[in-house]
């Protein structure tokens, strides 16, 4: 018994100082998430925290559980609020909130004379693994609570097209949408997932609110999670990216599928946002070979691959938003000739040797802002809506 007691008091004995230690070196990785049943997943209200799995970003959430200060769900004649729909990009926990793409954007659009004087307040909605289908629930669900003036769905072409159908998804736990008849048809069997099920319940709760208080749970539970999370074929090498019909067509039922979902999705949520009284924009972001500024290494990229077009996505996009008379803003094409040649690194961080790869850092979220404000700024000076350019 004694024995016992010994090797009992000598595990926390250990557990303490691995805490305390973690603690001293600023280690911190609590679950910056909930689950929702709309959405699948959101992030956590009056969440305070450090991400550098890549970047350095500090992260605060409001009531809501969005990135920035409280703001109420109702707002007056003299705000003009934006609601951004999208997935790590929006979501942005690689920067802090005032170097996102969005808030540089609201900064720049206080300059906008067709404002006529209304403050600009743009809130992001963004989810880290979050499909169009997703963003379009959340602003079903969620977003438009908030009654914005102008809703932008922020889409990547890595994944978006893949995630729309269960088939080529790397992921379960998150709604899809099915084509039946015609329509857009829920499937929201992620409810009934063994992992969302217990994430939902009291006990699931209780665990991660001890875990989000211990540094050492939080260690194991990181660890776990990066063993089990799908390796994505985008990462870390900025030659290495998502499976090449994204870059032309595509014989396969699959890609099919999953294009006609997606662009469905897309029309779905314009028409949602226009119901709802709100004008819509497209903006796609760019991948990180369409702006790595080493031509020499998007050549290669291209001649191995076989790739007729690195913004075959753009241009189809494209082609969807002046068929169906959308707003519509290709960041890949735009930033690509102000990187080349030898510019700046739009994509990763030197902290983490993710340079080229990976999300925006704060530059390339600069420029991205800098755009966006200016397509905004544009759509509220025309008189009728703005197509889209090739």
């Amino acid at each position: 018994m004694t024995a016992l007691a010994l090797v009992i008091g000598s595990l926390f004995l250990s557990a303490g100082l691995v805490e305390v230690v973690l603690r001293s070196v600023g280690f911190s990785r609590p679950n910056f998430y909930r689950v929702d049943p709309f959405v699948g997943a959101q992030l956590r209200p009056n969440l305070e925290a450090y991400d550098r799995r890549e970047g350095d970003g500090f992260i605060e959430t409001n009531r809501w559980g969005l990135r920035g200060p409280e703001v109420d769900v109702a707002h007056g004649a003299d705000v003009f609020r934006v609601a951004v729909l999208g997935d790590s990009f929006t979501e942005a926990l690689q920067v802090d909130l005032d170097e996102t793409y969005w808030r540089v954007a609201e900064r720049r659009l206080r300059s906008c004379a067709a404002l006529r004087g209304r403050r600009p307040e743009v809130l992001g909605f963004g989810v880290s693994g979050f499909s169009t289908a997703q963003a379009y629930l959340m602003l079903e669900h969620h977003a438009l609570r908030f009654a914005p003036d102008f809703v932008v769905l922020q889409f990547f072409a890595e994944n978006d097209v893949r995630d729309s159908v269960r088939s080529l998804s790397e992921r379960s736990r998150r709604p899809y949408f099915v084509v039946k008849d015609g329509n857009l048809i829920l499937d929201a069997a992620f409810r009934t997932t063994t992992g969302y099920r217990l994430r939902a319940s009291l006990l699931g709760r209780s665990i991660y609110a001890v875990i989000n208080e211990v540094r050492l749970l939080q260690l194991v539970n990181a660890s776990i999670n990066a063993w089990n999370r799908p390796r994505p074929r985008t990462w870390p090498a900025p030659n290495r990216i998502i499976a090449d019909p994204i870059y032309g067509s595509s014989a396969s039922a699959a890609w099919n599928d999953a294009w006609s979902v997606t662009e469905r999705l897309i029309v779905a949520t314009s028409s949602l946002a226009r119901s709802a009284g709100a004008d819509f924009l497209l903006m796609s972001v760019s991948t990180p070979i369409q702006v790595q500024p080493d031509t020499s290494v998007r050549d290669e990229f291209i001649a191995r691959r076989g790739i007729a077009d690195l913004f075959a996505v753009e241009r189809r996009l494209t082609r969807l938003s002046r068929r169906r008379g959308l707003r519509y803003l290709g960041l890949g094409p735009r930033l690509a000739a102000e990187v080349e040649p030898n510019g700046p690194y739009l994509h990763g961080f030197e902290r983490s040797g993710t340079l080229g790869a990976g999300h925006w850092n704060a530059l390339g979220h600069a420029r991205a802002g800098a755009a966006l404000a200016k397509t905004l700024c544009s759509a509220l000076s025309a008189s009728r809506p703005q197509l889209a350019r090739p």
